[in-house]
């Protein structure tokens, strides 16, 4: 077994057997980021492409499995051992309960912030409408002025021809 398979089947085995104890949890998935980080660094060394191809499919399939176990626990969801086929666990609860009620706590809280941040987006959309309309309107304006200096210059260039030639007349 090569040394990539060690790090593979050792991540495998943190992840079959992940604790019912939160903190015991965390401390299990830690471990198998550590691992992963190693498989990461070994599998770059690698000389032949297919199988670099390959080991960096294997490593994200096991990123994305330990990042769904990682979910399930926060939220409660589900059984992290019951995602892998193992069952429950030696007591027959489920992996993880939250009889504190923290992560309810941490949604409300998140959820709050994300409403806030809906409430921030919505003025700021609202703003951004009403500087858009000012800017057209100043655009007129600039435009009307525009238009009046061009005339303005128009009956300046007729004026200065007409007292040119009545210059030429009264001399001569």
């Amino acid at each position: 077994m090569t040394t990539l398979e060690d790090y593979e089947a050792e991540v495998n085995e943190i992840l079959d057997a992940l604790s019912s104890d939160p903190q015991e949890a965390e401390d299990q998935v830690q471990e198998a980021k550590a691992v992963l980080k190693q498989m990461d660094i070994t599998y770059r060394g690698l000389a032949d492409k297919t199988k670099k191809a390959e080991w960096k499919g294997r490593i994200q399939a096991l990123e994305s499995k330990l990042s769904d176990r990682q979910k399930k626990a926060l939220t409660g969801s589900a059984s992290l051992k019951a995602s892998s086929g193992a069952g429950k666990g030696k007591s027959g609860d489920a992996f993880y309960s939250d009889p504190s009620g923290m992560v309810k706590e941490s949604f409300d809280e998140q959820k709050k912030v994300l409403d806030a941040a809906r409430r921030e987006l919505a003025e700021t959309e609202k703003i951004g409408e009403e500087t858009l309309l000012k800017l057209a309107e100043q655009k007129e304006v600039i435009k009307k002025t525009h238009d009046n200096v061009k005339e303005i210059n128009d009956e300046l260039s007729g004026a200065n021809k007409i007292l040119t030639r009545m210059g030429k007349w009264w001399r001569g």
